[in-house]
């Protein structure tokens, strides 16, 4: 059990029927939001697609062309999620990002390349951190912000960046925490402290055995 730096409390059971137990308590159900979370599973980048192809024939492709089923002895279905695309608009080749069933994202991955229709695409894992644009701080996003809108360039609240008169910049997040960092944000100690924590929340060690999720 650990407390948050937004003031939340953190409470970690060992089943889900555990945590169904806890949210069925009346007494704690009225003093208390509860939420239950879940690690998710880890990402990956696929770059030089197709932008022509839609969505589910470069699900189709990724799994069909690569003989996933038969490398992993598993059954795919359901073991690949695809979240989203980047790139620019109007480019020959997009980027997808996908999540992936722990066994299937290290067969990707440690491949580094994939075919889909008539393209090798590159494969990379692929991980962020949420950053909240009103606090700048890492990890809860801008609408569950508990802190409010705060200057990006000092951290004080009650003017925007661009009427900040502060000489230099700081690195808000640490300042806030009364931290001292490096401003290049790779080296911000809070960022780092956050990718830590977000990262560790990642399945990648799932065992072969457990395939049926």
């Amino acid at each position: 059990m650990r407390t948050t730096n937004m003031g939340d409390l953190v409470v970690t059971v060992p089943s889900e029927s555990d945590s169904e137990g806890l949210r069925s308590k009346k007494f704690l159900a009225e003093a208390f939001d509860i939420n239950s979370s879940s690690n998710s599973w880890p990402k990956l980048r696929i770059t030089n697609v197709d932008s022509s192809l839609p969505q589910d024939r470069v699900l189709q492709g990724l799994i069909s062309q690569n003989s996933l089923a038969e490398r992993l002895g598993i059954n795919i279905e359901g073991k690949i999620r695809i979240r989203g695309r980047m790139g620019p608009r109007g480019s020959p080749t997009t980027s997808w990002i996908l999540e992936a069933h722990p066994l299937v994202w290290k067969a990707l991955r440690d491949k580094g390349r994939a075919y889909i229709e008539n393209r090798k695409c590159q494969v990379r894992e692929y991980f962020t951190v949420p950053r909240c644009f009103k606090c700048h701080g890492y990890g809860p996003i801008s609408r569950h912000c508990a802190v409010g809108r705060l200057c990006g360039r000092c951290g004080d609240s009650g003017h925007s960046r661009g009427e900040c008169t502060a000489r230099t910049s700081v690195c808000v997040p640490c300042t806030r925490r009364g931290i001292r960092c490096s401003n290049e944000p790779a080296w911000y100690v809070s960022y780092r402290a956050a990718l830590k924590v977000a990262y560790s929340k990642i399945s990648k060690n799932q065992s072969v055995e457990d395939t049926s999720t």
